[in-house]
């Protein structure tokens, strides 16, 4: 059973609860910084598909032509009551203004008289936070005309955007009109208008806004409200239906369906133009300044913020959204990260992360698109993204802490450049047993056994530890892994756990500086009164199996197979030979042309137990005396290989007593022997080892 990730399942508890936070709290900096991201739905259905306008509702526009020419606004009553009437014969007219003071007698008589004949009126008023002027009971009571009526309560208290003070036309318009609604909106956190109200409060009423009032005359219908604690639990409206919300999200476009008023005041446009239409008049002119940024348009006129909520509810256009579907992607999102997490790749990870944020985005647009449905994308994303953020810093620690202690594990056995390349390209690094070429180098103390026996514990630790340090310190400047010590001896492997360049020739080189250390150690070691100190070394080349090996309990990083073995064996071969330093013919082929290690051939053995016989060679370097005897010796093991014993014994004889080459003389007692007793006619010039 694979160990519990504690980390993991608490970065996944985190990722739940911030994103389900995040989503069902909608904190005010949660929509500052993910509304921009959703509205560009907006602008990618604006810029794809042509939007067919409704005709039926019509802006009738204050511009900067109609300013122009009929007088900066406010335009004198009469004049706004010649306009109105030449919207007669319009189904509903409501107006985004309001005429909350007295002007000449004459024109607000007009006015009056105009909105009384025209029977179409829907006026606008103000619901305000601020004011100077109390609601009175006159207003009061004309707010109550204009009130929702038909509604039922779930909870004790109605929770909707409740307005300190109103602000309203003067008696005699407001009773000449049908009614009125108010086109007082809030902002989102950012600033930006989204949606639109479908009921406030003020002194204990329950009012409509402008387009529902507008809807109410329009259809002839009142609305049927049901509150909760929450605020409204379902509201219907002829055929339109909403629940669980408070207000709806504007289906903006950049389609208006919208004419001058100056072309209306001046009868351009004809009267029948307008017949069974819903009209709205308002201000487009800048410097008039009624403008509110809204997601399509920075600097939009308020009235458009009236026209479409009456074009969406007349259609049942707006945009709808499911707080069950957005709570079903969101569990989707944090699901599919997790598992996504889990895998070991960082590319495919992600890879998995963009292609999901991208399917995320494809779906809620074309849902926006083909279905009006809003999905809250942006929460998805950010909920995808603050746990990938969480899964990648665990995994990111994770990998520190693997790192520091493949560090801790390799530091003491390779360079710490080699450290380093396991930890910058650790995907190469692969534990658990495989099959590699490697060259492997054993050391090991001459006549240990005798050594111990003459000194104590301690000075037997301090004399090890006076070898190992600068022996250790030579492999890993070549770039070897120490394996391991074993009592005296040393056993290093080269190319592996990574791949290092000339390994042959770095454990050569190795060799040859432990031989110059061990004898300026060795000078040290007998000023202070320590025995003679004396190395053999043995190096092969060949296939391994190299990995962690053990148990589950303890393991190491070892290599194994017939090649460090015979590495082990070619070691043991120094005390016949009377050399330092034995490498195999595995060794010797792979080093490179230029190199400055010499060799010479020392002989053609068979180990015990193997049947395949190997050349074995002894290394130098160029400037050791014994460049000079090389060509002489091998013209002797020339001969000895012949079967020219006697000829090479002379030789062998002759090398010995010039050079004090115990390998020489080895071979001249070899050679007398095999005078005396020839061995096998097929013997090819192999001896074979008797011991290991």
């Amino acid at each position: 059973m694979s160990e519990i990730n504690y980390p993991k399942i608490i970065w996944s508890l985190l990722a739940i609860l911030f994103s389900f936070y995040i989503y069902l709290e909608k904190p005010e900096f949660a929509q500052k910084l993910l509304s921009d991201i959703e509205d560009l739905k907006f602008s990618i259905r604006n810029n794809t598909i042509q939007i067919k306008d409704n005709e039926t509702v019509v802006v009738v526009a204050v511009d900067e032509p109609s300013v122009n020419k009929m007088g900066r606004w406010p335009w004198d009553r009469k004049v706004i009551a010649e306009l109105l009437e030449k919207l007669n014969q319009a189904s509903i007219v409501g107006l985004d203004m309001v005429f909350s003071e007295k002007s000449n007698r004459a024109s607000d008589k007009k006015l009056v008289s105009v909105i009384g004949e025209n029977e179409n009126i829907i006026l606008g008023y103000f619901l305000r936070d601020q004011a100077t002027e109390e609601t009175s009971e006159a207003t009061w009571s004309q707010l109550e005309d204009y009130a929702y009526h038909s509604f039922q309560t779930k909870g004790k208290k109605i929770q909707l955007d409740d307005w300190l003070y109103a602000e309203v036309n003067l008696p005699d318009i407001s009773k000449a009109a049908l009614s009125a609604g108010f086109f007082s909106t809030k902002p989102d956190a950012d600033g930006i208008y989204r949606h639109y109200p479908l009921a406030s409060l003020h002194k204990g009423l329950v009012l409509p806004p402008l387009a529902i009032q507008i809807l109410r005359y329009y259809w002839n219908k009142d609305a049927r409200i049901i509150f909760d604690e929450d605020g409204i639990n379902n509201f219907r409206l002829g055929e339109v239906e909403v629940k669980n919300s408070s207000n709806i999200r504007l289906n903006f476009d950049t389609q208006i369906n919208q004419v001058s008023a100056y072309d209306v005041y001046s009868g351009k446009i004809q009267v029948d133009y307008f017949k069974d239409k819903i009209v709205l008049v308002g201000m487009t002119e800048i410097g008039i300044f009624d403008l509110r940024p809204i997601p399509v348009n920075p600097v939009a006129p308020g009235v458009y913020q009236h026209y479409t909520a009456v074009k969406n509810l007349l259609t049942n256009n707006f945009i709808k959204s499911s707080f069950n579907t957005d709570l079903v992607f969101i569990t989707l999102s944090l699901i599919i990260v997790f598992f996504a997490s889990c895998l070991k790749s960082y590319h495919i990870r992600l890879s998995i992360y963009s292609a999901y944020i991208l399917l995320v985005l494809l779906v809620s647009y074309i849902t926006f698109i083909a279905f009006n449905v809003w999905l809250h994308e942006a929460y998805y994303i950010l909920a995808i993204l603050m746990s990938i953020i969480l899964y990648e810093s665990e995994a990111f620690m994770r990998t520190e802490s693997d790192a520091r202690h493949v560090k801790k594990a390799f530091s003491s056995y390779v360079s710490k450049e080699l450290v380093g390349e396991i930890i910058a390209g650790h995907e190469k690094l692969k534990l658990g047993g495989d099959e590699k070429i490697i060259t492997t180098l054993f050391t090991d103390v001459r006549n240990f056994t005798t050594i111990s026996e003459s000194l104590t514990p301690t000075r037997l630790v301090s004399l090890l530890n006076r070898m190992f340090d600068p022996f250790t310190k030579i492999v890993l400047n070549n770039k070897g892994m120490l394996d391991k010590y074993i009592g005296d001896a040393m056993m290093v492997i080269f190319n592996a756990p990574l791949d290092v360049d000339n390994h042959e020739e770095r454990a050569c080189l190795s060799a040859l500086q432990m031989i110059d250390k061990q004898q300026l150690i060795s000078k040290e070691l007998n000023a202070e009164g320590f025995p003679d100190i004396n190395i053999g070394i043995g190096i092969n080349t060949g296939n391994a199996i190299v990995g962690n090996m053990g148990s589950t309990v303890r393991f190491g990083y070892t290599a194994i197979g017939d090649s460090v073995n015979l590495a082990a064996r070619l070691e043991g071969l120094n005390k016949g030979y009377g050399t330092e330093i034995i490498v195999s013919e595995f060794t010797i082929e792979r080093l490179p042309e230029n190199t400055q290690i010499r060799n010479r051939k020392l002989d053609k053995i068979r180990v015990k137990g193997k049947n395949d016989p190997v050349t074995i060679y002894e290394i130098f370097t160029t400037d050791d005396i014994k460049n000079k005897f090389v060509e002489k010796f091998e013209s002797a093991l020339n001969d000895y290989f012949a079967g020219n014993f006697i000829k090479a014994a002379n030789i062998f004889s002759s090398v010995e007593e010039d050079f004090q080459d115990k390998t020489s003389k080895m071979f001249m007692l070899r050679c007398q022997e095999y005078h005396k007793s020839p061995p096998a006619e097929d013997w090819g010039g192999i001896h074979d080892m008797k011991t290991k």
